[in-house]
């Protein structure tokens, strides 16, 4: 039997002597724990919520200075997108006329 980790496969597991009670509880207890780990790992990928937020903490990092102001990249890019937008209502409205 060979158990996964989050980073990766493991060593495979020795396979405990039957007749040793605590060799059979310690690959019960080392079973116990790879299972938790692959419960949690499950549980952090399927929570969309904190993901989300993670990653909006990462973009929100990124487009900020140290003092929550916006960095000159970030300006730059609101800009444009305001400039592309405008451009764009200019020539939808002149069309219609």
């Amino acid at each position: 039997m060979s158990a996964t980790t989050p980073d990766g496969p493991r060593t495979p597991q020795a396979v405990p002597d039957p007749s040793d009670p605590a060799q059979l509880e310690a690959h019960v207890e080392e079973t116990r724990e790879d299972l938790a780990a692959t419960i949690d790992a499950l549980g952090a990928k399927l929570d969309v919520k904190s993901r989300t937020q993670q990653r909006l903490r990462g973009v929100q990092d990124a487009a900020t200075d140290d003092h929550g102001r916006p960095t000159l990249a970030a300006s730059a890019v609101g800009a444009a997108v305001v400039a592309a937008l405008t451009a764009v209502v200019v020539v939808v409205v002149r069309r219609r006329r």
